[in-house]
């Protein structure tokens, strides 16, 4: 969906595509959903119910690795949030804001994901339920929620080229891809999260049903509709993550000792940050990509303002090497030229995807990338799955290696080892 990519748009017209620019983007969306959390929480019950539910946010090792990526989960998250809180600020006299908060930020969710549209509808209608209880105006609700209708389809069909092939793209691509990649319940709920949290959340709903609390509601319907859909991916539970925290945080009540809840919160915070030191952190720096990172930074130090970057096929990964090259640019400083005789890719439409890695293979790298020329510098990179040098024998003719980052986990079959060479 449009969401993200429009946002990172903006981000680099504005700054230049930066890498850092990104993150510092993502991590501020991340603290507000965290400060987010807060709130909601000690306006559904109190303060401290709210803390402990912005601080559990932080039990995920999954979610916080997941920050610093060029993706739109924290996007999806935040902006769930954000709607979910302006809701409950509709009902203040003063509020004049918050039904084009409300509006905007449900939109910009809207547009975010395939999925964010049933979340959307679920937490609207139960607002609507809800509206007496919570003291909002249904009135302000009616007009923020038919402003998103208006301008969501307004948009759809101004951009209606767009979002066909958006729609080709989840039937064809993105479905096939849901049908064979799936992850269990108790894996997401139990390993890329602290196990207090899920266990603290069903003592919430237990609390809520023998405290006959109806504001439990307006969290626990997320389990119902992950279920009716089978949504069965860690990803798309994610933007779900504050609700189960806040469900966590009122469970805290179990403990009748102020002392064992801070005990407990300390715990899942501080198991979380170890376990992504001490374990995420050091897998993700063994992958292979992180070849792309080290040749990036190490050519930055190397004379001449460009480099040509020569890909070539994996041999037991189905995914296209030209797919890493992107990647590159994102920690090099030199401009990046394409091979001579470099033939523009074969595109083909969303409909004809086979496989989950056909996107590397339908990448036009010809608009963004010169092609190099009898005045280019003569810097090298090559891009293989670690097979090419061994190809070659030793030999590269005309051709001398500087450096070559081999670096890999051995768990993924696409590769990128980088050979930096000199003419």
């Amino acid at each position: 969906m449009p969401a993200s990519p429009f946002i990172y748009g903006i981000l680099r017209r504005w700054f230049g595509a930066s890498r850092n620019v990104y993150q510092v983007f993502n991590t501020l969306l991340f603290c507000l959903t965290i400060v987010l959390t807060r709130s909601i929480g000690t306006r559904l019950w109190n303060r401290q119910t709210g803390l402990y539910a912005a601080f559990l946010l932080l039990g995920s090792p999954f979610l916080l690795i997941l920050v610093p990526q060029h993706l739109s989960d924290v996007h999806v998250m935040f902006f769930l949030v954000l709607y979910f809180y302006s809701l409950l600020r509709l009902g203040e006299r003063d509020g004049r804001i918050w039904p084009g908060i409300v509006a905007l930020s449900g939109i910009i969710f809207l547009f975010s994901k395939f999925t964010a549209w049933p979340m959307l509808i679920c937490l609207t209608c139960l607002m609507f339920v809800f509206a007496p209880t919570l003291g909002l105006s249904r009135l302000k609700l009616t007009l923020s929620s038919g402003l998103i209708v208006l301008t969501s389809c307004l948009f759809m069909w101004l951009k209606a080229d767009v979002f066909k092939e958006q729609f080709h793209l989840l039937t064809s691509f993105q479905n096939q891809g849901l049908s064979s990649w799936k992850e269990a319940y108790v894996s997401t709920f139990f390993f890329q999260y602290h196990l207090f949290v899920p266990i603290l959340a069903l003592a919430g709903c237990y609390l809520a049903v023998k405290q006959r609390e109806v504001k439990m509601i307006l969290l626990a319907w997320f389990p119902v509709l992950v279920l009716a859909l089978s949504m069965e991916r860690s990803r798309y539970l994610l933007p779900f993550f504050p609700f189960l925290t806040l469900m966590a945080g009122y469970g805290l009540q179990i403990f009748r000792e102020k002392l064992a809840r801070q005990y407990t919160v300390m715990v899942v915070v501080l198991f979380s940050l170890i376990l992504v030191h001490g374990a995420y952190l050091p897998f993700t720096q063994s992958s292979s990509m992180m070849n792309l990172k080290e040749a990036g930074e190490y050519i930055n130090n190397l004379p001449g303002e460009s480099v040509t970057v020569l890909a070539h096929d994996q041999t037991k990964s189905r995914g296209s090497t030209l797919a890493a090259i992107p990647l590159l640019s994102l920690y090099t400083d030199k401009k990046i030229l394409l091979p001579a005789d470099y033939v523009a890719e074969n595109l083909t439409s969303p409909a004809s995807y086979t496989h989950s890695l056909q996107f590397t293979h339908n990448m036009p790298l010809g608009k963004y990338y010169q092609k190099e020329d009898a005045t280019s510098e003569n810097l090298f990179i090559v891009i293989d799955d670690g097979t090419w040098l061994l190809q070659k024998d030793g030999s590269l003719g005309q051709l001398q290696q500087l450096k070559r980052f081999e670096q890999t986990s051995g768990v993924f079959k696409y590769q990128t080892v980088l050979t930096v060479l000199k003419r």
